[in-house]
């Protein structure tokens, strides 16, 4: 790797992690131009909770996703969290089609990206998803959940990684949700990722709840 590159989360993680989701379009359009200028790999954009941005705001978020996306056209917008389950109740199984009707929204109305998850980081739900998200033209970038147990060891994750390299998406993103990852755990969990990864090129998403993100971005 002869460069680093970041992508811009500022307009998803930021409202879904400060704000509980109050942030609405009309806030988002004002720096929208200047933020395709900086030069992100990407910027990540969610269409938001439709409940309230429905019911309460009176907006439409899906015309969010194409406001924002006609004033950012030099630079991809992705979004996270599509999965086997994408689109409904995380805490139950939903309808396919509903997955289905998910990605193909957020391709028709702008995102260009869309980031994987399976919270058990499993090969069978990443091959449904990515087989989805291709379909409709979204670009598929799999996330890698990591974890703390007797079961997350290196081996455990350099496994994960040559599942993910035999589905060929366009990166691996070590998923830190829970922002348990820290400087000295890197050292080894890395370099196992990146023997097995395929060439695939490896991107870091580390929540900062213990203030060792950018230690661990290091």
């Amino acid at each position: 790797m002869d460069s680093v590159r970041f992508v811009d989360t500022t307009l998803r993680d930021g409202p879904q992690s400060l704000w509980a989701g109050v942030m609405r379009t009309g806030m988002i359009l004002p720096i929208a131009e200047q933020l395709d200028r900086i030069g992100f790999d990407s910027i990540e954009l969610s269409p938001g909770s439709s409940k309230q941005f429905i019911r309460d705001f009176k907006e439409d978020p899906w015309e969010r996703v194409r406001l924002v996306s006609k004033r950012m056209p030099n630079t991809p917008l992705r979004t996270n969290g599509a999965g086997s389950n994408a689109g409904g109740d995380p805490f139950r199984r939903n309808p396919s089609v509903l997955a289905e009707v998910t990605l193909l929204c957020y391709a028709e109305n702008g995102i260009q990206q869309v980031r994987i998850s399976d919270s058990f980081n499993q090969l069978s739900a990443w091959t449904l998803a990515v087989e989805r998200a291709s379909q409709v033209g979204l670009t598929p970038i799999i996330n890698l959940i990591y974890s703390e147990s007797p079961k997350h060891t290196d081996e455990y994750f350099a496994q994960k990684t040559r599942e993910i390299a035999s589905l060929n998406p366009y990166r691996l993103c070590l998923k830190d949700p829970g922002g348990l990852l820290t400087p000295e755990r890197m050292r080894t969990l890395v370099p196992a990722i990146q023997l097995h990864g395929g060439g695939v090129e490896l991107e870091l998403h580390s929540h900062c709840t213990t203030g060792l993100g950018p230690l661990v971005a290091l």
